[in-house]
């Protein structure tokens, strides 16, 4: 366990440092209007946090959820960067989810601290 533990904190670091670099980059990029530039940042971005996603899952399955659990609150991982906790719906519940209509909450999507447009 406490290879996986190490392991963990490493990418977390590694990924908080890309995440960090790619944020600084998109501002540069903002602030002298290179769109192009921006969206190729913004598609790394993407890609970085479904890699750290992915790699969450398996940590959490490599460690169970309890030990799993106790490390990441020991690194501080929450909110956005934890990995969705699975949960079982019976039939009903499904279908029902499937059927309602997908409405967007637009009030924060595309902002970052202070209100940036992303």
């Amino acid at each position: 366990m406490r290879v996986y533990a190490q392991r963990l904190r490493q990418e977390v670091a590694v990924h908080r440092t890309r995440l960090a670099r790619l944020d600084r980059l998109d501002g540069i990029y903002s602030g002298k209007g290179m769109r192009a530039k921006v969206s190729e940042v913004r598609e790394l971005r993407i890609r970085e946090v479904r890699r750290f996603q992915r790699l969450l899952m398996r940590f959490r399955d490599a460690l169970g959820p309890a030990n799993f659990e106790r490390a990441a609150a020991s690194l501080g991982i929450r909110g956005r960067e934890a990995p969705p906790k699975v949960t079982r719906q019976n039939p009903a519940q499904r279908a029902s989810r499937r059927s309602a209509p997908h409405a967007r909450d637009e009030s924060n999507t595309n902002t970052r601290r202070g209100g940036k447009e992303n």
